[in-house]
C-alpha cells in the first residue's frame, strides 16, 4: 500500500494541489526524514548496477513508514466543536470530535542545493480545519494533543520502515542509545554520517508552523544532526574496506 493509497482508504482530504497550489499560509508543516542511511543506500542504489535491486525495497520501506504515519495521524485527529475553555497546560477543556483531517502530502528525494547523496523526507501540510464525522461540519482541528501525536507518528513512521526494509532487502539496523535514531550497519553505512550530516528542506516558506515529526526525542548535541552544517570533503561510502560484501554477510 502506498502512502497516497493510505490517504485514500483513511479518509484523509486533500488539502490542496501541490501541482498547480501553494500550502496554505496558516497550514502546519509535518516533515518526515528517513535515516540518513537510507538516503546514502538509495544514492548508491542509482549510481551503479551492483546495487539497483535495492531501489524497490527502499521505496516500499519509505512509502510504508510514510503510510504508518499517515495512520497514526488520522486515528488522533479531532476537532473542537463549541465553546472551549481555558485548562491546564495550554490545553482548553470542551467538546471533541473524530474528524477528518486535510493533508496533502510532498515527497522529495533530496535537498536543494546539497546534491551529495539523497536525504528522503516527506512534507505533510495539514490543515487547521477538518470534518467533523458527527455531523459533516467543519470546526477547528484540536492541536492540544498534538505533541503527544508527532511523537507517536515517528515511532510509527520509524518502525514501518525499518521492518519493511529489513523484510524485503536484509539490512541490519543499530541499537541507537536514547535520543538518537536507528542507522544502517549493515550494509555499513553508519561511519558515514559524519561526511553527510543532516540539512532539512524548507521546499515551501513562510508557514505559520512546521514541526519537524521527532525533533522533540532527539538529542541536540549530536554534531552529526545539526540543521545545515557545513559538510567537509566526503568520503565515498563505497570506498570503505567493510562495504564489499556485506549481503552476503547477512
Amino acid at each position: 500500500m502506498t502512502a497516497e493509497q493510505g490517504i485514500t482508504r483513511l479518509g484523509v482530504l486533500p488539502l490542496f494541489d501541490p501541482a498547480a497550489e501553494e500550502p496554505p499560509a496558516d497550514a502546519i508543516e509535518l516533515y518526515l526524514e528517513a535515516p540518513l542511511t537510507v538516503g546514502l543506500l538509495f544514492h548508491l542504489a542509482t549510481e551503479g548496477d551492483d546495487l539497483r535491486h535495492l531501489l524497490g525495497p527502499v521505496e516500499e520501506a519509505r512509502e510504508a513508514g510514510v503510510a504508518a504515519a499517515l495512520e497514526s495521524l488520522a486515528h488522533f485527529g479531532e476537532v473542537k466543536v463549541g465553546d472551549h475553555y481555558p485548562g491546564p497546560n495550554l490545553t482548553t477543556i470542551g467538546r471533541r470530535e473524530p474528524a477528518q483531517l486535510f493533508v496533502t502530502r510532498v515527497r522529495h528525494v533530496g535537498v536543494d542545493g546539497h546534491h551529495d547523496v539523497a536525504r528522503l523526507h516527506d512534507h505533510l501540510y495539514l490543515g487547521r480545519r477538518a470534518v467533523s464525522k458527527a455531523d459533516g461540519r467543519q470546526y477547528p482541528l484540536d492541536l492540544d494533543s498534538f505533541q503527544q501525536t508527532h511523537a507517536l507518528m515517528d515511532s510509527a513512521y520509524r518502525r514501518a520502515l525499518q521492518r519493511s526494509l529489513a523484510a524485503t532487502a536484509g539490512v541490519k539496523w543499530s541499537e541507537p542509545r536514547e535520543g538518537e535514531r536507528a542507522e544502517l550497519v549493515a550494509p555499513p553505512l553508519l561511519g558515514c554520517l559524519p561526511d553527510y550530516p543532516r540539512v532539512l528542506c524548507h521546499w515551501h516558506r513562510p508557514l505559520a508552523q512546521r514541526w519537524v515529526v521527532g525533533d522533540g526525542r532527539r538529542r541536540h548535541d549530536n554534531p552529526f544532526l545539526l540543521e545545515n552544517r557545513r559538510p567537509h570533503e566526503a568520503r565515498a561510502p563505497w570506498e570503505d574496506d567493510d562495504f564489499d560484501g556485506w549481503e552476503r554477510a547477512v
